[in-house]
């Protein structure tokens, strides 16, 4: 029997081969599981292998087959006492009704007003949010990342302190959405897109504040917002 956090890892590795085509590296087993340290993810996989669920193979980066799987109904009812179903030798074949195959894993980076430092996103995120893949509209191939707006700049837009804005990343931004704009390779902006005789245009949606225009060769799109969070306390 698997523990809930084995099960969380076999699901996450299954679910990244399935999405990227590759196995997920140990950092980013890490951020899916909250671990703060690689040691935990390593006894976790250790477990797993031992266990016959998944084989690594020696000499090769990102190297991780599954080998036997537990779809996410047989895993409840272990969590329950009842016994565990597991399919043996189909590390490719995942039930169509499996609850892991609707979820994408999301790298979210924080908290951050609408400008914020592109140094961001060559770090590591701060965790991977397991999200429905019809709340982003999902598409495969694509990728995605997760931000938290921090402040209330945005709300002439009804974006609000603490909301969650999910981006579709490498995609065209089309005049009046919420985007992530890199400006001279330095800045991010999370801001409305307008193209005005031939400039690039960055709003926040209000008329108070004024726009900031940049040359087109300035600026590049990197994502799209698609989706928002709020918790509402």
């Amino acid at each position: 029997m698997l523990t809930k956090q084995q099960q969380k890892l076999l699901f996450f590795i299954k679910s990244f081969q399935d999405q990227k085509g590759i196995s997920p590296s140990y950092d980013e087993m890490r951020c899916a599981l909250n671990q703060k340290s690689k040691s935990s993810v390593h006894m976790l996989l250790k477990a797993l292998v031992e266990r016959g669920f998944v084989r690594k193979l020696n000499h090769k980066a990102r190297a991780i087959e599954v080998i036997k799987f537990v779809n996410q109904d047989s895993a409840f009812a272990a969590s329950e006492g009842r016994p565990l179903k597991v399919e043996e030798n189909q590390p490719s074949v995942v039930s169509s009704q499996s609850k892991d195959e609707m979820l994408a894993y999301v790298p979210f980076y924080g908290k951050h007003s609408t400008i914020f430092s592109l140094k961001t996103f060559l770090s590591s995120p701060e965790k991977i949010l397991s999200i429905p893949k019809e709340i982003l509209f999902y598409l495969e191939g694509h990728d995605y990342c997760a931000l938290q707006i921090s402040g209330e700049s945005l709300k002439e837009v009804a974006i609000l302190d603490d909301d969650m804005l999910f981006f579709k990343m490498g995609v065209e931004a089309h005049p009046g959405q919420i985007v992530l704009a890199v400006v001279d390779d330095e800045t991010v902006h999370m801001k409305k897109w307008e193209i005005t005789d031939g400039k690039v245009v960055l709003s926040l949606g209000s008329k108070y504040m004024m726009p900031q225009v940049y040359d087109r060769d300035r600026v590049s799109i990197k994502g799209v917002m698609v989706a928002l969070g709020r918790v509402y306390k």
